[in-house]
């Protein structure tokens, strides 16, 4: 079985991201399936437009939360062009990409903080067998999940309205935080 593990030396100055050169590897030309809470759009948008298909598992009301007035608007435009291909799974904590032939699972969210600066850990696996229980067990998730039908919608557009101006979660989080303590 191939695994390797993908992490970020916090004290290099590396431009290039093992995470995202992973997730680019496993999007490229083939089917992607994502499950993720926090997710920046657009590098979702670039990394399903290197994909032939993608579907995608998400906390909605975390991914929205997350986010400041104007990216959740975007968001739910986004949901409302994809609602098909995405479905909402309350307290979805994992972050799982997932391949025909390979698949990364681990800490980091898809965000650009998540790929790019945070210390974070995933570990990447090249082993078919292992890939497809991996896309099994999304398969059973996308069941369970709630697809976002007009009702669905609708008390999206409505949980938006409840939201503060700011982001509350991810995006929020980095500023500055290391240096408060």
């Amino acid at each position: 079985m191939t695994v390797g593990l993908l992490y970020r030396d916090p004290d290099s100055r590396d431009e290039v991201s093992k995470f995202d050169e992973a997730i680019v590897c496993i999007a490229r030309a083939d089917q992607v399936r994502l499950a993720c809470p926090y997710i920046s759009l657009d590098y979702l948008r670039r990394i399903i437009s290197l994909s032939v298909s993608w579907r995608l598992l998400t906390d909605v009301e975390e991914w929205l939360r997350s986010h400041n007035r104007t990216q959740r608007d975007e968001i739910y435009e986004f949901l409302v062009q994809n609602r098909s291909v995405v479905r909402h799974f309350p307290q979805l904590h994992a972050k799982v990409v997932i391949g025909s032939h390979a698949a990364i699972l681990g800490s980091a969210n898809l965000t650009d903080s998540g790929i790019l600066r945070r210390v974070e850990l995933s570990v990447l696996l090249e082993d078919v067998p292992k890939v497809k229980e991996l896309g099994k067990w999304f398969e059973i998730h996308w069941k369970k999940a709630y697809e976002l039908d007009e009702l669905r919608l609708d008390r999206i557009a409505e949980y938006l309205e409840s939201l503060p101006e700011k982001a509350a979660v991810e995006n929020a989080a980095d500023a500055n935080f290391s240096h408060r303590f």
